[in-house]
């Protein structure tokens, strides 16, 4: 159910070192979690004509877990900064401003070290992009496709 999907950090810092591969253009100073969204997490849990929450592909054998904090956010906004702001949460930090430097420079060691240490890599969240089945709720269909010719467009389709 909804209420026991989740992601942990250490799900949310290895689905960030390997955007890349799926969104070849990303920029974590202006790509938003719309873009990421609809991009990415889309694409990535296709099933047929339908899909399935990225939560529920991370949580396979889980069992019934529940988050350990709720998220909110502006999906318009800079989306390493969501993923910052959730690190740094686990951390323990009052403000994100260095792990996002550390995501935006490819860090991901030392922030997985850091969370390690913290004992803080299986906290947790609940964020409506990773926890809600986009392909049931964005617009009742998968949105507008990338442009055609684009690389994103052959995944897509």
């Amino acid at each position: 159910t909804l209420t026991t999907r989740c992601v942990d950090v250490g799900t949310l810092l290895r689905f960030y070192s390997e955007l890349g591969e799926v969104m070849p253009d990303y920029n974590p100073r202006s790509h938003t979690t719309n873009d990421v969204v609809r991009r990415a997490i889309i694409p990535l849990t296709r099933l047929g004509d339908g899909g399935v929450s990225y939560a529920e592909i991370a949580q396979q054998n889980a069992g019934d877990v529940t988050a350990d904090r709720l998220v909110t956010h502006e999906w318009q906004n800079i989306f390493s900064h969501l993923i910052a702001a959730v690190i740094a949460d686990a951390l323990g930090l009052d403000e994100y401003g260095r792990v996002a430097d550390d995501l935006i420079k490819g860090r991901f060691g030392r922030l997985r070290c850091d969370l390690e240490k913290k004992g803080a890599m299986e906290l947790k969240y609940w964020i409506c992009a990773f926890c809600v089945n986009q392909h049931a709720n964005i617009c009742g269909g998968f949105g507008s496709p990338p442009p055609v010719g684009a690389p994103e467009y052959q995944r897509w389709e």
